[in-house]
């Protein structure tokens, strides 16, 4: 998971975040999220998968770095029993 937790921080410093322990530590908490063992689809491979296109495409955004930080937090909240839209929103 280093690697996994060295994009979360390359994508944070380049978005602009000064504080390394703080973005460790969010990075640290998300790969967390990410590897709860409830989930199905959105996981650590997911995660790696989407990060991949992020980065095939980044000469496509204006600030890929905080493209790379949405795909970080999309359904980063994620309970199978809520129904619409909730883990989106929560993980907003």
């Amino acid at each position: 998971m280093a690697d996994l937790l060295e994009r979360w921080r390359a994508a944070g410093r380049g978005a602009g975040a000064t504080d390394p322990a703080g973005l460790t530590d969010a990075g640290e908490e998300l790969i967390h999220r990410w590897r709860e063992p409830h989930r199905q689809y959105h996981t650590v491979d997911h995660l790696h998968a989407v990060l991949d296109v992020v980065d095939r495409h980044a000469e496509l955004a204006v600030r890929p770095d905080l493209v790379r930080l949405a795909a970080w937090c999309h359904d980063a909240v994620y309970d199978p029993r809520t129904g619409g839209d909730a883990n989106e929103q929560d993980s907003a």
